[in-house]
């Protein structure tokens, strides 16, 4: 669903190459500069983090474009104190689904 993201908390959910999570421009698998090998496809962002390092970028950047890797750079990675991922509603301040704003988004 267009309006729908995924709020990255522990990255034991959201898939990191399939889910809209990291920009506006949807799934990074859609911007990829090199195919993404069918072993990664599924991977949760947690499977592209170091522990107590960050981002594992060795795994991954050699397959995005510059702006999108600075995008990813953006983010802080993820916290498993602040519980599982979730989803949103990127169209409403509060991440809720209204249909008013699902209307609108296609206006």
């Amino acid at each position: 669903m267009q309006g729908a993201r995924w709020a990255v908390c522990d990255g034991s959910q959201t898939r990191f190459w399939l889910d809209c999570w990291a920009t506006k421009q949807g799934p990074l698998i859609n911007l990829v500069v090199h195919p993404v090998p069918q072993e990664f496809v599924n991977a949760t962002v947690s499977a592209f983090l170091n522990v107590h390092e960050g981002w594992n970028w060795s795994a991954f950047a050699y397959l995005l474009p510059n702006s999108i890797l600075m995008q990813i750079a953006s983010i802080m990675p993820h916290n498993p104190l602040l519980g599982i991922d979730n989803i949103y509603w990127c169209y409403e301040p509060n991440g809720n689904f209204t249909v008013r704003s699902a209307y609108e988004s296609l206006c």
